[in-house]
Order: C-alpha cells, then structure tokens, then sequence
C-alpha cells in the first residue's frame, strides 16, 4: 500500500514539473514575441477610433439669437440657436456635433477602449487600449488631438493557451511584466480598460483566423453588434459551441447571455446546452427571429407563451414584460 502510494506520488510530482516547465518556457517565449513585435497601428486606426467620440462644435453668442459655431472641420457656421450639450448637424461637413459654450469650457475630454488582434505566425496577440480624445478651442479655432495609452497585450497559443502581460505603469517604455496590472491607488488586478466595453479593430478580422481553428469563429460579427473582449471570445466560443450559432442567426441578447452570464443566469445556459432546437425557446420560422434578435432568454420563454394571445403588435413587447415578470415572480415563491 506503501509502495502504491510512493510510487503515484512521484508520477503527480513528474507530471506537475513537466506541466508547469511547459509554461513557463511558452510563457517565455510569449513575453519575447510581444515585447519585439511593431508597436505601429494600422493606418486607418485614427480615423476609425474617431468615430467613436463625439465631435465637439465650440459656440460663442454674437447677438440676440445669432450664435457663431467653431467645428472641428475647420468650417465657422451661423446658428440661430444653441444651448450647450445639445446635438445638431453642420452644415459644413455633414456630421453631428455636440455643442459647446466655449466661455464656460475650453477644453473637452473624452475616453474609450479598443483592442486590436495582430497575427503572429500561428497565434495572435491582443492590444487594449485606453483611447483619449481632447478637443480644444483658441478663439477662433477647434482643434483636437487622439491618442492611445496601452495597457495589456495577450498572447493566444491556437490550443487555447494564453499569457497575459502589463505595461509597466509610470516605468521604463517597452517594458512588460507578466499577469494582469492593478488599478491606480487601488489593489485588485486590473487597470482601466479591462473588464471594458471595447471597440475591436475591424479590418483585419477577415484574413487573421483563415485556415485555423477559429476559422469558422462568429468573432466578426460579435465584434460588429457587441462590446466584446476578443481573446475571452474566442476561448469562450470553444467552450459553448452555441455561441458561434446563435451570432451568425441573429440571436444577439442571447448570444450576449451566454458569452457574459451573471451569477444567476447558469441556469439559462444548463437549458441551452438542452436545447437542441429553436422551437424550444418559440422561434418556430427563421423569420421570427427578426423579432427576437434582441430578447434575453426570459423575454423569449415569456413570448413562447404569449404566442397564441390575439393582440395588437404595439402590445407585444408589453405583454412579453408582464409574463416575463410573472414568471420571475414564481421563481420567488410568488
């Protein structure tokens, strides 16, 4: 009995050395490619990361009811009415504004989060990034500058194997340090862009997953609808094949369930993985889901019930609720 037990300890212990030299050497190797990799963006990052952030129109009151705006295309308009926060179209460029009363606030500053995937060989790495956006205005001129301040990057192995490394905050340029960062003046592991809604580059996203085993991912399209961490995406897809389904159907709210659960919604994915069918859920016709493109699992069980009501179709979403929360009642012991 001695023997036995000397003899699986030592086999465990073989086995844990070798698994935990693996790591280390591809972690190794990981923090070598991200450290020597381009740190350049494509050419098209600044103006699509622009898009993002409102665009500022400075205004000044010239007289009674005449205002002068300062757009950030360069272009000084004529408005008859302006009122600070409000959104309007130039007239200049075509494109909505948010004005601004320059004697109260001459600088405006905004902030999002993106992430880029960049193909290496047979793996990728994940840049986030914090986004800035600061609009300025001297008098007679808005301008603005964008800049980016990145903070993580991931190394993805094909096999699903993934090291993540932060940059040293306030330390030395080009310098990572394995694992995720902390935020500033607090102590738990993470820093401003993760756990964010990210805006994901998209122009790449055709060519980089060709001939390997995301090939067939729905990442394209989830990144197109949904506020989604690429690299989670991904190794969550692998692990709930019905993700990928339910994005290329339509089923956004549902796929959004299933990549991001709450707490309390384990068990809507244990029904999902036992739903073998749409009809289960009372999406009969594909052109129902037109309908239900944007209905959490509740919502669509509440209209499976409510399917053979005769009511007006202003009155769907109404009666969808009111079931909806019927059904969240009983659950309660209501």
């Amino acid at each position: 009995m001695c023997m036995y037990s000397m003899g699986a300890s030592k086999r465990t212990k073989k086995s844990v050395e070798k698994q935990n030299r693996k790591f280390r050497d591809r972690q190794a190797f990981a923090k070598r490619e991200i450290t020597y990799m381009s740190d350049r963006l494509p050419v098209k990052w600044d103006e699509w990361a622009n898009g993002f952030f409102d665009k500022i129109m400075f205004y000044e009151k010239t007289d009674n009811k005449k205002y002068k705006g300062f757009c950030e295309c360069g272009a000084c308009v004529a408005l008859s009415q302006a009122r600070s926060g409000r959104k309007i179209e130039c007239i200049s460029c075509k494109e909505t504004v948010v004005l601004k009363d320059w004697k109260r606030k001459t600088t405006i500053e905004q902030r999002d989060y993106f992430a880029f995937l960049d193909p290496k060989a047979d793996a990728w790495v994940q840049r986030l990034f914090v986004g800035y956006k600061a609009s300025y205005f001297d008098g007679t001129n808005t301008t603005y500058k964008l800049y980016m301040v990145e903070e993580e990057r991931c190394y993805l192995y094909p096999d699903g194997d993934n090291y993540l490394f932060h940059v040293a905050f306030g330390g030395e340029m080009g310098k990572w340090y394995a694992g995720s960062g902390r935020i500033h003046a607090k102590g738990y592991c993470s820093w401003q862009v993760s756990d964010q809604a990210l805006h994901t580059y998209p122009y790449n996203l055709e060519r980089i997953f060709q001939n390997t085993i995301f090939q067939y991912s729905a990442f394209e399209i989830a990144a197109k609808v949904s506020f989604v961490d690429p690299v989670r995406y991904l190794l969550r897809e692998r692990k709930e094949p019905k993700l990928e389904m339910l994005y290329k159907l339509g089923l956004y709210k549902l796929a959004e369930q299933v990549y991001n659960p709450s707490w309390y919604e384990d068990e809507i994915l244990d029904e999902l993985r036992d739903t073998d069918a749409l009809k289960k859920i009372g999406i009969d016709r594909m052109e129902e889901v037109e309908e239900c493109r944007y209905l959490s699992f509740d919502q669509l069980v509440a209209r499976k019930e409510i399917k053979r009501w005769k009511i007006n179709p202003s009155d769907r979403m109404d009666a969808i609720e009111f079931i909806r929360c019927l059904n969240e009642k009983k659950r309660c012991g209501f």
